[in-house]
């Protein structure tokens, strides 16, 4: 199997969460390619290697990015929280939406 090129492409990471103690992390990030403009999201599972540079492994997904995908996505993960949880989430988007009435200048 050939190696992945990814020189084209442009990651930005969205998200990171710790998944275990060995040093795991689940990251999410934005790939942008360069010579078609698509855009996907990548979650990914990483890990620690022994020189302790983080490094991707094979285990992940990466779609499209459209906001109908991603809201499916967001409902699929919504859905797996505990009914405690999703005051966090509740806050995290009240956050959000202060922010952008900032930069708009709403009030």
């Amino acid at each position: 199997m050939a190696k992945y090129d990814d020189s084209k492409e442009k990651a930005t990471q969205l998200a990171v969460v710790d998944k275990n103690s060995r040093g795991e992390k689940v990251v999410v990030s934005l790939i942008e390619r360069e010579d078609d403009n698509a855009a996907f999201i990548d979650i990914r599972n990483y890990y620690t290697a022994d020189d302790d540079t983080v490094r991707p492994t094979p285990k992940g997904v990466r779609y499209r990015r459209t906001d109908e995908a991603t809201i499916g996505v967001i409902k699929g993960l919504i859905n797996s929280l505990e009914p405690e949880s999703l005051e966090q989430v509740r806050e995290y988007l009240d956050d959000i939406e202060d922010k952008l009435e900032a930069e708009n200048g709403d009030d």
